[in-house]
């Protein structure tokens, strides 16, 4: 074989290492055109997971705000996670993204508060806190607010589980007292002491007291008057919590309005004692009306003019005996009903 010039050696071999670099480019990927990848590609850096983008500098276009439970019990005990998630305009959630979690509570003292809540998203594009209920036991929606730059949204979470209960009597006649206890408990069954109670009487019954407060066994007892009838409805609300009983008050007011004390009088024979009787009906004074009146010891006599009730609902009478002994008179308005009884003693 015949030696080759020495400059054309150079240029072959100038070659020969051109075409070994092109190739070397080729195998790493450097050149041409990559065919596309079907798994999502990894963005933000170091320390992010698919489907996240760095926070730090990127804007925030909304937020999302999550709760573990959307009910808390009143008697405490139970805590709620609260995560709130910040997106970008593509979707992707953003690391290590300032967020500001604040609770608006109704409640006046005791209100709810937040706990282990970081300044920034973590890795995972998530920041967590734990929401804790307070000392106010009463039923009510807490709201909890996230904002990140200027995106902000809203969650609520309702405190649940505050009783209030009735008991008493469900009926009572015209100007008769009646008492009724309310009991006011947490969703533990645990009495709450110092507590306003702010009853109503649908009706306007007469109640001795509007807006009492618990006792240590988270009781309050209260007269209910029956001066207007028909059927009531008591109402008790305390702490975000309401109950109603219902109590019949008798329309009819038929008694005797003397003598004082009205039974049992004694009284001297052959001696006239007065007695009067009192009707309304619906508080109104019952005027013109005939009332039958008969004893067991004695004789009664109406002295009312024209032997009826007056303008105030009222007929007056006397009764006299000849002989000791006890007497029940009688009284009851034309049919029966509505009627009343007294005793007397006659004494020697």
């Amino acid at each position: 074989m015949p030696m080759l010039p020495i400059a054309r050696c150079f240029l072959l071999a100038k070659t020969l290492l051109v075409v070994s670099f092109v190739a070397m480019l080729w195998a790493c990927g450097g050149g041409g055109t990559k065919a596309p990848s079907s798994d999502p590609p990894v963005t933000g850096g170091p320390g992010t997971i698919p489907g996240t983008d760095p926070g730090a500098t990127a804007s925030a276009d909304s937020v999302q705000l999550l709760v573990s439970s959307q009910t808390m019990p009143s008697a405490g005990g139970n805590q709620v996670d609260v995560t709130a998630v910040v997106l970008n305009a593509n979707g992707r959630a953003l690391t290590d993204k300032a967020v500001t979690l604040a609770v608006v509570d109704p409640a006046i003292s005791g209100r709810a508060f937040l706990t282990n809540v970081p300044d920034k998203t973590d890795i995972k594009g998530l920041l967590v806190g734990t929401l804790n209920l307070g000392t106010y036991k009463a039923n009510r929606t807490i709201t909890i607010r996230a904002t990140a730059d200027s995106a902000t949204t809203t969650n609520t979470v309702d405190v649940v589980g505050t009783n209030i209960t009735i008991s008493g009597a469900t009926s009572l006649v015209s100007n008769a007292i009646t008492p009724i206890t309310v009991s006011l408990k947490d969703s533990g069954g645990n009495p709450l002491q110092g507590e306003t109670v702010t009853l109503t009487s649908a009706q306007g019954n007469a109640l001795s007291s509007a807006a009492p407060l618990t006792n240590r066994n988270g009781q309050v007892v209260v007269d209910v008057t029956g001066t207007r009838a028909g059927t009531d409805t008591i109402t008790a609300t305390a702490l975000g919590a309401s109950s109603t009983t219902s109590i019949v008050v008798s329309g009819s007011d038929f008694s005797f309005a003397s003598p004082s004390p009205p039974s049992n009088t004694d009284v001297a024979v052959n001696t006239d004692q007065e007695i009067k009787i009192r009707w309304r009906e619906g508080n109104v004074p019952q005027n013109g009306l005939a009332v039958a009146l008969s004893a067991t010891r004695g004789t009664v006599t109406v002295t009312s003019v024209g032997g009826k009730t007056d303008a105030a609902g009222e007929l007056t009478a006397t009764i006299r005996s000849t002989s000791a002994g006890p007497t029940t008179v009688q009284a009851s308005a034309p049919g029966g009903s509505p009627s009343t009884s007294l005793n007397f003693i006659f004494v020697t």
